[in-house]
Parts: C-alpha cells; structure tokens; sequence
C-alpha cells in the first residue's frame, strides 16, 4: 500500500481510519492478507478497541485466503458486527463481498484508488470480482469526485456513494524551518531544491519532471533535484545536473523532505489511474505549506482551480519548467484545508450507522 507495509510502517488510509475508528470508541477489527512472509499475526494496537490479524497468502503460504476467510466468518457470526468494510484491493473486497453475502451483515467498499487501473484487474476473474462487490455494497466511499462518479454505474441505485478523501496526521505534516529539514535530511542548505516524493515511476509520468529538469539545466539553471520513494527501471533516474536520490524514506521522514523543498512537484497522467486518484503526495504538501506545481489531471484540476500558477498540462515539460520557474521567482502556497483522519473515520462512523441494521450509539 503506497509502498508501504500497512502494519510495520502504520501509515495511510488503511490504517489511519480504523485507528480513528477506534479512538470514536467503535470497536474495529481488522484483517488482512500478507502478501509478504509475515507469519501469522494478531494484536491488540492502542487504542484497546482496534484488533488486527494478518494472515499470509503468498507462493509459500496459498491456503492463506482460505484461512482468513475461515477466522472472518467465525468472528462475524460471534460478534455480530454493524457493518463490513473492504478495502485495500480487488481480492480484499471480494473476500469481503462473499463474507457479506454469508452472514447478511451490510458491506462498504472503500476505494482508495480506481482498483481497475491496478495490475490485479487484469488477472482472471478480478473484473468480475470487482463489479459484483460493487453492486452488493449498501455504501461506497471513494477517494475522489471523479472516481465516485466513474463507479455509479457498478453499484445499485440504492447504493450510498460518498467522497471520503485522503487526509493527513496534522501532527506530522505542518510547516516546518526549511533550514532543520535540510539539516536532517543531510540535503544542501544554500541551494534551490525542487523535487517529488513516491513511486517514481511511468504512470507517475516521472518522466516529464526529469525533461523539465534537463531544461531548467539547459537555461543556465543551478536548481538542485531531490528524489524519494521507489525507482522505475523502466525510467531511470538521470545522471545529469544535481540530483539527489535519498531512497524510500520513512514516513516520519516524509514531511521533513516537502519541508525541504523550494517547490514540490506532483506528476500525474491522464489515465485510468490519474483521473481517478487523490494523491496523498499533494495532502502531504498542502498541509506542510509549501508551493508546489501539479499535472491537471483529475481531481488536482479541480482542488487548485484557483491557483494556474500550480497547474501544467499532462506531458508538457516545457510547461512544467515554467511553471516551476515561476513558483521560484514568486511563490504561491494554495489556501486548501486538508483534512485530518479523525474528520474522516466521522463520515465513516455515520455511513456505518445508516447502513446497519442494529442499534449503533452516537
């Protein structure tokens, strides 16, 4: 998830949301598969009405999915939970659509991302998988406008369809002394430093930043680019100008590195994935306060209606590097709230309660 391990990092929506859960005092159980050789876990995470198991479902371990299917359904049947909710995956929400169907306790599928755009989708049966939890689910929660109105038609009429978009831990990402951040970060501290965090890879459309880059340089420019999150073979990193690679950082990292920066950068495509998605790179840097220059693509396009200056067109390095120069030369920081989680585990907590067919307190 987003690169990172739900559980080992503690990071992101899916863990965020039923942490905050929990803190509304909601007791939230957890499952979901490894994909990785974790070895079976349960445990109890703070707050006391959060539990979490993970099973393994890998080469090593394919009986996993069964496994946890078994543990859900006992638990299910024992607890009699207000609702269930499936995220994370195509293969997650299909476990928990044959779950709801076994027990009649309601489903509501979170959608992150557009899971179509995932490689899973294109496995055999997934798509099918996929469109009939959709249609079983009594709530949807999408992580964007665009994507909510894309799955209309997979759900039934009856279906409650809400934004719930990604958020941030305002206690971790808030603007920062840009000098301290470069400090801990070991970056230079005189210099102008642009620059992207997360996969750096070709449906992030990475590549334009690198053309913009190359162009910057060309003009006699002595700006600094700084990288993080995971590489792409397929568009390698450029050996040119000043470019500083800092690896996959941790996430208490993270805001420290947007801090860092003179202009973040988010790059999108306009494809299944980009139109569709709410980058949390772009919830990171609005909360940090820093200006930043977005694709507009998608749900970007309509959050930085306001400010063009942060807005370039889909594969248009030229535009890019203007735009970047620009946020150089005068410097626009985007007056957007970004949410916290707690503000979203209420919008789930209400959905809960109008889904559900037992008594649920405020």
């Amino acid at each position: 998830y987003m690169g990172k391990d739900v559980l080992d990092d503690r990071y992101g929506r899916m863990f965020e949301t039923p942490r905050e859960l929990a803190r509304l005092e909601v007791d939230v159980s957890c499952f979901s598969l490894s994909y990785r050789n974790r070895g079976y876990y349960r445990n109890y995470l703070k707050p006391h009405h959060l539990q979490w198991t993970s099973i393994d479902f890998n080469l090593s371990h394919p009986h996993g999915i069964f496994r946890i299917i078994r543990e859900i359904l006992i638990h299910v049947r024992t607890t009699n939970p207000a609702a269930i909710i499936a995220t994370s995956d195509i293969l997650h929400l299909g476990i928990g659509s044959y779950i709801s169907r076994k027990t009649g306790v309601p489903l509501i599928s979170d959608l992150y991302d557009n899971f179509e755009s995932y490689g899973m989708h294109k496995l055999p049966f997934m798509h099918t998988i996929y469109r009939n939890a959709l249609n079983q689910s009594r709530a949807v929660t999408c992580v964007s406008k665009p994507l909510s109105e894309h799955v209309k038609n997979y759900c039934r009429k009856a279906c409650i369809i809400e934004v719930v978009e990604n958020a941030v831990d305002h206690s971790v990402f808030k603007p920062m002394p840009k000098t301290a951040s470069r400090k801990k970060l070991s970056l230079p501290e005189g210099e102008v430093l642009i620059g992207t965090a997360g996969a750096l890879s070709e449906n992030r459309d990475i590549g334009v930043l690198y053309r913009a880059y190359k162009l910057l340089l060309s003009k006699g420019s002595d700006i600094h680019l700084v990288l993080a999150g995971r590489r792409s073979k397929k568009v390698p990193i450029p050996n040119f100008g000043n470019i500083h690679y800092l690896g996959e950082l941790a996430h208490s990292d993270i805001a420290h590195f947007y801090n860092a920066l003179d202009v973040a950068i988010v790059a999108l495509t306009e494809s299944a994935f980009g139109r569709y998605c709410f980058p949390q790179k772009a919830c990171e840097i609005l909360a940090c306060k820093r200006p930043l220059v977005s694709t507009s693509v998608g749900v970007m396009k309509d959050l930085l209606k306001g400010y063009p200056e942060c807005l370039f067109e889909d594969g248009k390095f030229e535009m890019l590097a203007e735009k970047i120069m620009g946020q150089l030369n005068k410097a626009v920081v985007p007056d957007v709230v970004v949410p916290d989680w707690a503000d979203q585990a209420r919008k789930i907590k209400i959905l809960v309660k109008m889904v559900s067919k037992i008594p649920f307190p405020d």
